[in-house]
């Protein structure tokens, strides 16, 4: 950032905010009119679909700030930002060609295996709220969520094994798809400890910025988000008191606008 930005940060942080979201949101949008965004089977779109996810965050952010005035909850809403760019980035920018497929089917199978496990344990009786034929209504569209998120495991799975990276680590591969929580975040295929396989959340902050004061701020907001002591204490609803939120909030920022920018071709 340039000094005169740094001023205009401290002056006026919801300025420099709105001016930057306005930009990146206007660039993203140029790229979802070239890709079906979202898709799984497609991983420019869904890359770019978990970007549109990390800004609308972004926009609830400002809201709750503006709004709310409520620190806890925007702590915890960076939190939130923070482990999403930091899963892009290890997924999509620190692990290249295969490695990076790898991850990305991996974090994929992760994500559906855990939502079929929550909507298998989760069986709705009737009763005095929920009649019979609400209940039925409710019980299809759950076996229609278990299926479909099944149908998206068998096809990262597939997708796993035609790689030749998993011809060359097929015991490893395949205990993280038979242990899929938090398998993408293995450390190495080649060095691989299984007392410390993952990275931990600090470690993928520092994926993104260098300076080890960031991740130990972003760590620390998981006092925030899993509601513990510190967020408990009484902040006071003046500006000021938000100014280090917007200030990393405007930092992520300018991180995605460099990902469009970069690794999407934005202005071809």
């Amino acid at each position: 950032m340039t000094k005169e930005k740094n001023i205009d940060i401290l002056e006026n942080p919801k300025l420099v905010f709105d001016r930057i979201y306005d930009l990146v949101s206007f660039e993203l949008e140029n790229l979802c009119l070239k890709y079906s965004v979202g898709a799984v089977d497609n991983i420019e779109s869904y890359k770019i679909g978990v970007l549109k996810k990390i800004l609308l965050t972004i926009k609830s952010l400002s809201v709750v700030i503006e709004h709310s005035k409520d620190f806890p909850t925007a702590a915890a809403i960076l939190r939130i930002i923070a482990d999403s760019l930091s899963s892009y980035y290890l997924i999509y920018k620190k692990s290249k060609g295969e490695e990076s497929l790898l991850r990305h089917y991996l974090f994929l199978i992760d994500g559906m295996q855990n939502r079929i496990i929550i909507l298998k344990k989760n069986n709705p009786q009737p009763n005095n709220v929920i009649s019979i034929e609400v209940n039925n209504i409710i019980k299809r569209e759950k076996n229609t969520q278990i299926q479909e998120s099944e149908k998206v495991v068998e096809y990262c799975k597939k997708q796993i094994e035609n790689l030749s990276i998993y011809n060359e680590h097929k015991t490893l591969i395949d205990i993280f798809l038979s242990k899929p929580k938090d398998s993408w975040k293995y450390k190495s295929l080649v060095k691989y400890n299984p007392m410390f396989p993952n990275f931990t959340w600090n470690k993928m902050y520092s994926f993104i910025y260098k300076n080890k004061d960031v991740p130990t701020f972003f760590s620390f907001l998981s006092e925030f988000a899993h509601g513990l002591s510190a967020s408990n204490l009484l902040f006071d609803n003046e500006s000021r008191t938000f100014t280090p939120i917007y200030v990393y909030s405007i930092s992520i920022l300018e991180k995605i606008k460099n990902i469009v920018e970069n690794d999407f071709s934005v202005n071809t």
